[in-house]
């Protein structure tokens, strides 16, 4: 998609506490089962065609091993974003000394004006408890002529194994605290032309969906 942290308050019902906590728990184990995610991901980077001197922001960093391989096509302003404290943690451990910065805060508080050339987003958008303004955050953190690429399962297309997959991780006593919980990502839409119309409403020409 092509443009033409959190602050918490005492008493305020935070949405994303459960998701926030629940991943610091994946924290280190993350990188090594997030096997699906990584594929995803790869096809994502291939996709955008990331420069040598880009500048961009990786929205849903996780433990940084996507921002990792982003770090081999850029020499530029490289930023990873994540909620959870846990992943960020594993990030800035695994990834030392290459001018990388990892940042927790939340999607919807973007803090950017006209910062990046591109916004990868692989595999997060659907953890968003208000996607509507993570993506204006993302419009107004582009710079004109910037490009968005968000990677996102649609429920009418998301693969029946990996539904499979879920329901026996929400059955495994490892895990199943965490579905209690949520379940489901807190967003889905059903279609791609549904996605379509969430980023046109902030103003984004949308490619490939």
């Amino acid at each position: 998609m092509r443009r033409d942290c959190p602050v918490q308050h005492p008493g305020r019902h935070d949405p994303g506490s459960h998701i926030r906590a629940a991943f610091s728990r994946l924290a280190p184990s993350y990188e090594r089962m997030a096997v699906l995610e990584r594929a995803a991901g790869e096809r994502l980077l291939e996709m955008l065609a990331v420069g040598p001197q880009d500048s961009v922001l990786d929205l849903g960093c996780g433990p940084g091993h996507l921002t990792r391989r982003l770090r081999t096509r850029t020499k530029g302003k490289l930023v990873g974003i994540d909620l959870s404290a846990g992943m960020i943690a594993q990030a800035r451990w695994r990834t030392q000394r290459t001018g990388i910065t990892f940042l927790v805060g939340g999607a919807e508080d973007l803090d950017f004006d006209g910062t990046f050339n591109i916004i990868f987003c692989n595999s997060a958008l659907q953890w968003f408890t208000g996607p509507g303004r993570a993506v204006d955050g993302c419009y107004r953190a582009l710079r004109r002529g910037g490009w968005l690429g968000v990677q996102v399962p649609a429920t009418r297309q998301w693969c029946s194994l990996v539904r499979d997959v879920m329901t026996v991780a929400a059955q495994d006593p490892r895990t199943s605290e965490d579905f209690r919980r949520f379940r489901d990502p807190v967003f889905f839409m059903a279609t791609a032309e549904e996605y379509v119309s969430l980023f046109n409403r902030s103003g984004f020409e949308v490619h490939d969906a």
